[in-house]
């Protein structure tokens, strides 16, 4: 599950996810949505790190950090609500950053061994920026984990960003990142027009 906008101007996203934040969670874990545990425990499955430091963009509620936590590893969230944010308090966050992902990133350079973008690409305007910032956040050995909605078909009238495989790979290639996995996974359904229409995940293991 997800909550689905149109390139809203910061403002609105906002309000909306304010809103959201009472009960995210809740609606969260009782939906078909996993896509921040296939991609944690891909990561988990990849790095052998024992202390491993994780950067976790579009946090919201820090329960993307889950499987995080369980192993105790250092973990930063940043996302945009200050809502979602206070209920994220109640994980271990070594640091919880409010910010808009498309200005540049307030964590130092080269400090991550994990970065994960979770069920955000939806919203992201300019990934290109995004990407370099998460590039030079990276330490050089580090990884990235995002989530990409593939490219829908011409009657899905949901208001998000989505993409081909041709076409995300090809912002990858720009910023330097170099392929080391992908899958492909369900998302979420989101209801139009009374009818339940699935959105589709590539799901990218990237590195420097």
């Amino acid at each position: 599950m997800q909550i689905n906008i149109l390139l809203m101007k910061t403002r609105k996203i906002k309000k909306i996810y304010a809103k959201a934040a009472a009960d995210y969670d809740e609606r969260i874990f009782n939906s078909e949505y996993k896509a921040y545990k296939i991609m944690a425990l891909w990561a988990l499955e990849k790095s052998k790190k024992r202390d491993a430091k994780i950067l976790d963009l579009g946090c919201g509620t820090g329960h993307s950090s889950l499987e995080f936590f369980k192993k105790s590893f250092s973990v930063t969230g940043i996302d945009i609500s200050k809502e979602m944010l206070k209920k994220a308090t109640k994980y271990p966050f070594e640091k919880i950053i409010i910010q808009d992902l498309e200005k540049p990133l307030k964590v130092d350079d080269n400090k991550f061994d994990i970065i994960m973008l979770i069920g955000v690409m939806e919203f992201i305007r300019n990934p290109l920026f995004l990407f370099k910032q998460i590039n030079k956040k990276l330490n050089p050995r580090g990884i990235f984990l995002v989530t990409v909605p593939q490219k829908l078909h011409k009657d899905n009238k949901l208001p998000i960003k989505h993409y081909s495989k041709e076409e995300i790979e090809l912002i990858f290639s720009k910023v330097g990142f170099n392929i080391l996995g992908h899958k492909s996974f369900l998302g979420y359904y989101k209801k139009v027009n009374k009818r339940k229409e699935p959105v589709r995940y590539f799901g990218y293991l990237l590195k420097k």
